[in-house]
């Protein structure tokens, strides 16, 4: 962790617990204890559940093994969440919600073939073309 990312770190958790003095909550980041084993996100997630416990007096608590440590781990798990962003169509599913054209093999209960009717080709276009197909065959 570096000097940067525990000031930050600090002064956040300054705003949870104003009482708790940036310089304190560094000394403790600094001990070696926690900066030579610890994460940045397992430290910042400790901390914020040490200054919201009411039971908790000083950030030196940090230096024991406890239920914020377990916090911390259990953060690192939970991990990033995508962000989903395709729109529905107007022939997804109704059932699932999912596009139509990926169910296997088109099990789904609610699936229904998509109406597509074609466009009919203008007879200008059908005129141009069966002179040209008629040429080269």
């Amino acid at each position: 962790m570096t000097r940067e990312q525990a000031t930050v770190i600090a002064d956040a958790i300054n705003r949870l617990r104003p009482r708790w003095t940036t310089d304190e909550l560094m000394t403790v980041m600094g001990d070696p204890r926690i900066r030579e084993r610890r994460n940045m996100r397992d430290v910042a997630s400790a901390l914020a559940w040490l200054a919201l416990d009411v039971g908790t007096q000083s950030p030196a608590r940090l230096f024991a093994p406890g239920q914020w440590w377990q916090n911390a781990k259990a953060v690192e798990h939970i991990g990033p969440v995508a962000p989903v962003y395709r729109y529905p169509a107007h022939d997804d599913c109704h059932e699932c919600g999912g596009p139509k054209t990926a169910h296997p093999l088109r099990t789904c209960p609610g699936y229904v073939e998509p109406v597509r009717t074609p466009v009919p080709a203008p007879a200008e276009l059908k005129s141009a073309l069966t002179p040209a197909t008629k040429e080269t065959a």
